[in-house]
Order: C-alpha cells, then sequence, then structure tokens
C-alpha cells in the first residue's frame, strides 16, 4: 500500500509542481505530506508549539517568550502534540481519506 502512495505522491508532484522531479524523492514528498495532514489535526495550541519549535526552531524558553504561555505549558503542549503527532502518522491511514 505505500508504494502506490509514493506513487501517486509523484505522480502528483510532478503535475503540480514545475521541475518538482528534481526537488525530491516520492518518499520524501509521502513524508511531507503525512506530516502536515497530521500537524492540520492537532489542537491549535499544540500546532502552533510544534511550528515555532520544529519550522521556526525556537526552543522551548522562546516559544513560551513569544507566546506568553508559562514553560511548563509549552512542554506539555509540545509533548502531548507530538504524542499525537507519532499516533497519528503510526496509524498509517491511506493519504486520500483525510481528503
Amino acid at each position: 500500500r505505500r508504494g502506490e502512495l509514493v506513487a501517486a505522491a509523484a505522480a502528483s508532484l510532478s503535475r503540480t509542481v514545475p521541475g518538482a522531479e528534481n526537488a525530491a524523492d516520492p518518499e520524501t514528498v509521502l513524508d511531507r505530506l503525512l506530516v502536515r495532514r497530521e500537524l492540520g489535526r492537532l489542537p491549535a495550541a499544540q500546532r502552533r508549539v510544534l511550528y515555532l519549535a520544529f519550522y521556526e526552531d525556537l526552543t522551548q524558553p522562546q516559544i513560551a517568550a513569544r507566546t506568553g504561555w508559562p514553560l511548563g505549558t509549552v512542554k506539555s503542549h509540545a509533548r502531548r502534540g507530538l504524542h499525537r503527532l507519532r499516533s497519528g502518522i503510526g496509524r498509517r491511514e491511506p493519504l486520500g481519506a483525510a481528503v
């Protein structure tokens, strides 16, 4: 089943993004799509903390300063968000099922 998803991601990417065939392999594209889908399913606070941590490369104290939340709250959102992200990705639902 994963092979079918990889092939579909590669075909979709090559049709929608010019030059995408050289940008990344289909496995990487599929992984990004799966992570993006699961991030979208998280509660807003967890999604924000993980986005700031992994996409903006902020530390937890920096996230606390930016959001105005206590450091313990940031740590809780990060821990719970990562747990839900792992659980969601581990379910391995077909990508089309979320759309």
